[in-house]
């Protein structure tokens, strides 16, 4: 009995029990555990050396809600990436590395994490603004470094060097940086001397060296001017003794000692040992023996080529003078109350015709009512004596000068004096031009005849008139009377803008003369409302009417230009004009100090047909307005165009010519820019008609 009751009590416990751990697991609700990791950004890409981004890991439990929950960070490169426990990723060096973010034991996420160092800049470490010499390595190397945007340098970078044109060269264009963020190389220069430049790139980013290249060492001796000269006995001789110095390229080499001896003859030299100057050039004053014949001297450069230079003279015995000769300034043609461009200059020779120096030459206005600014001279070594300026009367008609040596035939110099207003240029339009080119049109036409004062022979064509197109253009026939030039105009499709821009120059010139008749200028309707936006086009008409009235289309005509170019453009001419009027003008600008050739200079090498041997070289003139270029700006028409003129045989007006001032010492650099009139010379028939 007694144990039937304990079973009942115990199985009675037992089912408390249970029912009070059922009562419990339906009140209480499991723990909550890590079950799942996300982290932002899912990707990172970092571009400097020591950057640096924040993770942010979001932990959720078993039911997907947010947890907070100790989260550990690890990199499984960390040469490349390291992370810290707040889950900052840095860039260490190039490379990827997984980043790992983990709650609990086993729940994780990854990040993959790339570092790829991108250059934001580079700069010149050394090697900038050296001088060399030309043809060889400069010095130091050049080294640029590229760094990214924290200012790391960045290896494993292409760079690419490159010399602009006539700067040398480099072993290689392409040159990676080193581990330092440095490429270099080794810059040879190229063979002319002054400013050279190379380009250096990487990617976008650029920059640039520069470097001065300075002549070699002397190569070669020639002569430039003073050879076969004469004077007087121990006299000194008009023109110095000049040699230029270059080097193995061909530039002036300046710096260089050059010893002057007399080697025959007696004499004096003086100074024996110039030094060259920054053109290659140095000189010295000759003074000739005491005894009359040939005296040398000898220009010596030690190791150049050429040395010695050998200049040669001739000391001429004191003699009596016997004979007076007019030898410049006869013959000029100018506008009344004009200033002529020659000086009346009379040479004194002896009964030999050797020069006499030192003779008193008397000059005296014999006719036009004119002046004379020095009226009494004395021969140079040359037998030379010049009056002053010579200004023609007011009155029309013929002026002269007579200049006398006592107990000699005098020599007569005379000139027209002409009224202003007697040449007639006619302008005919074959279409109609805009406002702006008419009107720069007539102002040409007002320009040349103020310049030009001739009364020229007028042409009838109505027994022979000129046929339509005969001259090469489209143009009607014509059987009218021409006074005194008469040009035909068309504005025609020539080659699209930016081309040629046009030719003019004569058609038909006077058997009596050789003057123009009849020209043609032809402009390019493509260029025209370019020249009028850039305000080049009156000097462009001004020029071109120029060519029309023979400037640089008549020259050969009258045997003034020598040695053209265009003759053979396999070889190296020095082309220029002679005309004495001309030459006389070039030396009243300035052109006594030229040294870089024959006078008067005229383009030879910028251009091709109908640019080179019919303008004033663009090296030397610069911005006047007869060479083959016209500048934005002014572009004055020099005293040299208007002499040039008369040395055709037209009377002029010099005080018309405009200011110009410009250093003839050598040939300087080319300018050009602005507009180039290449081409610009007509070459259509040419025709001559009587009288």
């Amino acid at each position: 009995m007694a144990t039937r009751m304990f079973k009942r009590n115990l199985f009675a416990l037992i089912g408390l029990f249970l029912v009070a751990l059922s009562c419990k697991s339906n009140t209480e609700p499991d723990p909550l555990v890590p079950t799942g990791v996300s982290v932002t950004p899912t990707a990172v890409t970092l571009t400097s050396i020591g950057e640096a981004e924040a993770l942010a890991a979001t932990v959720t439990d078993q039911n997907g809600a947010p947890l907070t929950a100790t989260t550990t960070w690890a990199s499984s490169n960390t040469a490349a990436v390291t992370v810290d426990a707040a889950g900052i990723v840095t860039a260490v060096a190039e490379g990827t590395s997984d980043v790992t973010a983990q709650a609990g034991t086993a729940v994780s996420n990854i990040v993959p994490v790339t570092v790829t160092p991108t250059v934001s800049s580079i700069s010149k470490s050394s090697g900038d603004t050296q001088t060399g010499t030309v043809g060889a390595p400069l010095e130091t190397s050049i080294v640029v470094t590229a760094v990214d945007e924290l200012g790391t340098v960045v290896g494993g970078q292409s760079v690419t060097f490159t010399p602009a044109a006539g700067s040398g060269s480099i072993p290689s264009p392409q040159v990676d940086t080193d581990a330092t963020g440095r490429a270099s190389t080794i810059w040879t220069l190229g063979t002319a001397n002054g400013a050279q430049t190379l380009n250096v790139t990487l990617g976008s980013l650029s920059l640039s060296f520069t470097a001065t290249a300075v002549a070699d060492v002397p190569d070669t001796v020639r002569m430039v001017s003073g050879d076969g000269q004469s004077a007087l006995v121990s006299t000194a001789l008009p023109e110095a003794l000049v040699v230029a110095v270059t080097d193995r390229f061909g530039n002036s080499v300046g710096e260089t000692v050059v010893s002057f001896t007399v080697t025959s003859g007696g004499g004096v030299v003086t100074p024996t040992t110039p030094v060259t100057d920054a053109n290659g050039s140095a000189s010295a004053q000759w003074t000739v023996g005491s005894d009359a014949g040939p005296n040398t001297v000898d220009a010596v450069v030690t190791g150049a080529q050429g040395s010695p230079v050998t200049f040669s003279a001739t000391a001429n015995a004191v003699t009596a003078p016997a004979n007076v000769i007019a030898a410049a300034g006869d013959g000029q043609d100018l506008v009344v109350g004009g200033e002529a461009v020659i000086r009346p200059t009379a040479l004194v020779e002896d009964s030999n015709g050797n020069p006499v120096a030192g003779t008193t030459v008397d000059f005296l206005v014999t006719l036009g009512d004119g002046s004379l600014a020095v009226t009494q001279a004395v021969t140079d070594a040359n037998g030379l004596a010049a009056a002053g300026a010579w200004t023609y009367g007011a009155t029309p008609g013929t002026n002269t000068v007579e200049a006398t040596v006592t107990g000699l035939p005098s020599v007569s110099f005379s000139g027209e004096g002409v009224a202003a207003g007697g040449y007639n240029l006619e302008i005919i339009q074959l279409n109609t031009p805009s406002t702006e080119v008419a009107t720069a049109f007539a102002n040409a036409k007002a320009r040349w005849e103020n310049i030009v004062v001739s009364e020229l022979a007028d042409i009838n064509f109505s027994s022979q008139p000129i046929g339509a197109n005969a001259c090469g253009i489209t143009h009607p026939s014509f059987a009218g009377t021409v006074d005194d030039v008469m040009i035909w105009v068309r504005l025609e499709a020539i080659d699209g803008s930016g081309g040629v821009l046009g030719s003019a120059g004569h058609c038909i010139t006077r058997a009596t003369g050789g003057t123009t008749v009849v020209g043609i200028m032809r402009l390019d309707i493509a260029d025209l409302q370019d020249l009028v936006d850039s305000g080049t086009i009156e000097s462009v008409i001004l020029h071109e009417m120029g060519h029309v009235m023979g400037i640089g289309t008549l020259w050969d005509n009258f045997g003034f230009l020598q040695d053209p170019s265009l003759q053979d453009t396999t070889q190296f001419f020095d082309t220029y004009f002679n005309g004495p009027t001309g030459l006389a003008a070039f030396e009243t600008l300035g052109g006594g100090n030229y040294t870089g050739g024959a006078k008067v200079p005229v383009e030879n090498t910028q251009g091709g047909v109908g640019t080179r041997d019919a303008h004033w070289r663009e090296t030397v003139f610069q911005t006047e307005l007869m060479t083959g270029f016209i500048q934005t700006g002014s572009n004055p028409l020099s005293l040299l165009t208007v002499a040039s003129l008369g040395d055709i045989g037209l009377a002029i007006n010099p005080a018309a010519a405009d200011a110009y001032s410009q250093v003839f010492t050598v040939s300087g650099m080319f300018r050009g820019g602005g507009v180039e009139m290449k081409n610009d010379i007509f070459d259509g028939p040419r025709y001559t008609v009587g009288p």
